[in-house]
């Protein structure tokens, strides 16, 4: 495990990895810079990485053979309050093993990235079938259940937050009788703004247990993958890791302020939905951070794993030192490798598969 208190200059020295990728690629180190001022044009940044992420995601499905060991089905759920033509859509994975059938399984629910505008069902197929199939293959099966959660460029904030819990909602209801899933193993995950979503959830959770002694979910595991918490964005101005990754790759300063604008938080009051240094974290379950060390974000989720120690939180937390924010969506990493087991081992930690690494 690579300690957060180590130097920041460590940290975020370009990886040889990637390095030897970017040469390879004939990628500029450092980037050709975004201007720092001007509206970017969001939808088109918008269809061009969707796009990317879903070829990606694609030809990891083939190459891979995800589809062999596991089943895919579609679903929709009504929004609360909406009318039955804006449903939400989900999609979850099985395995596709006989001897499964009836026996409730672990259920991962997993929020997709993208900085609340990009990311959709399609760019998280690999990732999601992969987690299937990986754990399958260890004797430990789980159904992942994806949400297509509202993005900003079709809702404005809080629909995103507003989603997730509706999902929440839903499987408290549904997810033994529709989905064959066990409600009293529950694991909540993402990347980026889907790791915010599934912290949200748990911690809004504990205040809905708390009034009602009736609810029928219980989290066992929060998976927070190079986490962004936009409540915490104002209180971090001077984290070093922002000054350093200004013009960092995949997520320089200028596209990560095009996804805090387009959020806007601030105009809205809505403090229900924030999530920063001022939440009690504790009676969180079982929570794994894992931080990118190459991102304006690093800083930040190292701040998250002191405060889950704070707090009397069980957790575990990695960085992978000069490699980019979300650089999971490189394929050619060897560290993507890495970054996978990791996903893997931490959801058997949270299941009382492995002991805690």
């Amino acid at each position: 495990m690579t300690d957060p208190r180590q130097n920041h200059w460590l940290l975020q020295t370009p990886s040889t990895e990637w390095i030897e990728y970017c040469l390879a690629h004939k990628i500029r180190i450092p980037p050709v810079s975004i201007p720092e001022q001007g509206r970017l044009p969001h939808l088109s940044i918008q269809r061009t990485i969707n796009q990317i992420w879903e070829t990606s995601s694609r030809r990891a499905m083939l190459i891979e053979g995800l589809n062999i060991p596991v089943q895919t089905t579609e679903y929709s759920i009504p929004r609360d309050k909406d009318p039955q033509s804006n449903r939400m859509h989900i999609r979850v994975y099985t395995p596709k093993r006989a001897e499964h059938c009836g026996v409730p399984l672990p259920v991962y629910v997993h929020f997709h990235g993208g900085g609340f505008l990009n990311g959709n069902l399609n760019t998280e197929d690999a990732n999601c079938a992969r987690i299937v199939a990986h754990l399958e293959a260890r004797g430990c099966p789980i159904i992942v259940i994806s949400v297509g959660y509202r993005v900003t460029s079709e809702a404005p904030y809080p629909a995103a937050f507003r989603d997730a819990w509706t999902v929440y909602e839903f499987l408290g209801e549904e997810v033994d009788v529709q989905f064959g899933g066990d409600p009293n193993n529950i694991i909540l995950g993402g990347t980026d703004s889907g790791a915010a979503l599934a912290l949200w959830v748990a911690v809004f959770a504990k205040t809905v247990v708390g009034i009602s002694k009736e609810w029928k979910l219980t989290i066992v595991g929060l998976s927070l993958y190079s986490p962004w918490l936009p409540h915490m964005d104002k209180e971090g101005g001077d984290e070093v890791s922002r000054m350093q990754n200004i013009h960092a790759p995949l997520l320089p300063q200028a596209l990560h302020m095009m996804f805090r604008d387009l959020l806007a938080i601030e105009a809205v009051g809505f403090p229900t939905f924030a999530i920063d240094s001022h939440t009690n974290f504790t009676g969180l379950p079982r929570t794994s951070v894992l931080v990118a060390g190459q991102s304006l974000l690093r800083d930040q989720g190292i701040k998250l794993i002191g405060l889950l120690a704070r707090a009397g939180v069980e957790h575990q937390g990695k960085i992978y030192p000069g490699l980019p924010h979300d650089f999971r969506r490189v394929d050619g990493l060897p560290s993507c490798r890495g970054w996978d087991e990791n996903i893997i081992q931490d959801i058997m930690w949270f299941l009382d598969e492995i002991p805690g690494i």
